[in-house]
């Protein structure tokens, strides 16, 4: 996945148009994807699953989702793999 400045992001391989609030990819246009919170483990809570996408050590996206920065500095997960 790619991720966008903003809160979204796009498949591998297309670029974030912020304009056109898509994803190109030479004449191709999709719609982009908005990321969803990462999950966030502390102290005696269940750790992170073996499947899940790890942003750090404490924060993780699930399986077949690519950890991306939100604006606030925060992780995302952008609903597309790799």
């Amino acid at each position: 996945a790619v991720c966008c400045k903003n809160d979204h992001c796009c498949p591998k391989g297309y670029t974030c148009n912020e304009k056109k609030t898509s994803c190109t990819k030479a004449y191709h246009e999709i719609p982009w994807f908005t990321k969803l919170e990462a999950r966030v483990v502390k102290g005696s809570e269940a750790q992170l699953g073996d499947e899940d996408v790890k942003c750090d050590s404490t924060t993780s996206c699930a399986a077949g989702s690519t950890c991306c920065k939100l604006p606030t500095g925060q992780w995302g997960c952008c609903p597309l793999v790799k």
